[in-house]
């Protein structure tokens, strides 16, 4: 083949590359664009029904899958090393759920009231206590007056999946832990990849019905969820939080929600 067929070659070919990369790219907006005409859909009638977003509606599916809790690791043996360590009381509720008290002798103050100087009382509380503080997630900081605040930490894996059945939820002031509610159950995937779930626009779409009362969506999020105590099933679901602390979850696989 001479110089000027391998050039023609040459151009043919990247021709054609061209061609191909921009059918792509219109694919690629096409379908974009498609998504933000639903999301737009989706807010305007969450308006109509008196529902505000305060955050944004995830784009991608969940893939669907399963796991079993067990029992809070957290156990009536265990409560004296608690109250050891902390200096607290700590009980344990028909349902599992370990609750800790102050009673006076008090955890570690904060250096102050930031928001930094109060995280960093409650890490230092759930390490006190045997909890991994690098297995947990802030899932919300609130402050409530009088120098008071509101943490809740909730596990996570890995992959970066919540798990909402194991959480630490605690009050802090300017005197430290005042109390906390802990569950932290054992955990074992049981099905995993079982395909692709619901996208959560369809669920907010069927399960948010109208309200007298406009409420606003604070965050949504994905991750496993059991409405049953002790040893249970927990599916992947989305989690829609309103800015007045209700919590709903919908199964990712059913769209119906967990009750």
């Amino acid at each position: 083949m001479d110089t000027k067929k391998a050039l023609t070659v040459i151009i043919i070919l990247l021709l054609l590359m061209n061609i191909t990369l921009g059918i792509y790219l219109i694919v690629i907006n096409s379908g974009r664009g498609n998504f933000e005409d639903t999301i737009s859909y989706t807010r305007t009638i969450l308006d109509n029904r008196n529902y505000k977003l305060d955050c944004n509606i995830p784009e991608e599916t969940i893939p669907l899958s399963a796991v079993q809790l067990g029992e809070n690791r957290f156990t009536e043996q265990s409560l004296e090393s608690v109250m050891e360590k902390t200096g607290g009381s700590a009980y344990i509720d028909d349902t599992g759920v370990m609750y800790y008290i102050n009673s006076g002798n008090g955890t570690l103050a904060p250096a102050g009231t930031s928001r930094i100087a109060i995280e960093f009382v409650a890490s230092e509380f759930l390490s006190s206590i045997g909890i991994n503080r690098e297995e947990f997630v802030l899932d919300y900081y609130r402050e409530t007056g009088n120098e008071s605040y509101n943490l809740k930490y909730v596990a996570v894996d890995e992959n970066d999946i919540l798990y909402f059945n194991s959480y630490v939820e605690m009050q802090i002031t300017v005197e430290g832990v005042q109390s906390a509610r802990i569950m932290y159950p054992d955990t074992e995937i049981i099905h995993e990849n079982q395909g692709e779930g619901i996208p959560v626009y369809t669920i907010l779409l069927a399960g948010l019905k109208q309200t007298s009362l406009e409420k606003t969506i604070e965050s949504i999020s994905s991750g496993y969820y059991s409405s049953g105590n002790g040893i249970v099933t927990a599916n992947i679901c989305w989690r829609i939080r309103f800015s007045d602390g209700q919590e709903r979850f919908f199964d990712a696989a059913t769209g119906k929600e967990i009750k």
